[in-house]
């Protein structure tokens, strides 16, 4: 797998990975405080935003590590559609957690283009 096909490498990213994380995290603190209040707990909500995170995990891991762009790629069609399950239901409790979380559903638009991009040179 070609890593110019990829894009910059390294260091290039890591503010986009870093502020992508810290919004997911900001985003889940809002939703756990304003359920703390309340002495409930959204089950679906932390379902689909745990999904997101090891669906982001495995994906870092099939596409980096592992350089296959094919599994990545279907691994990152179910990231994008788990991050957008978390947008709608962060969004039944709490707005701007919701919100918080739509960069982070660019950057995976983003990110599934380039990868699909890479697959399509290598197939």
């Amino acid at each position: 797998m070609s890593t110019r096909a990829a894009g910059p490498a390294g260091l290039a990213h890591a503010p986009r990975w870093a502020a992508a994380y810290g919004s997911q995290a900001a985003a889940a603190w809002l939703v756990v405080r304003g359920d703390a209040r309340n002495g409930e707990y959204d089950v679906p909500a932390f379902t689909a935003f745990t999904a997101q995170l090891g669906l982001s995990v495995a994906w870092l891991l099939l596409f980096f590590r592992f350089r296959r762009p094919a599994f990545a790629l279907a691994d990152m069609c179910l990231l994008w559609l788990a991050v957008a399950v978390t947008v709608r239901e962060f969004a039944r409790k709490h707005r701007l957690a919701a919100g918080l979380l739509l960069p982070y559903l660019g950057w995976v638009t983003y990110a599934a283009a380039v990868n699909a991009q890479v697959w399509w040179r290598e197939r």
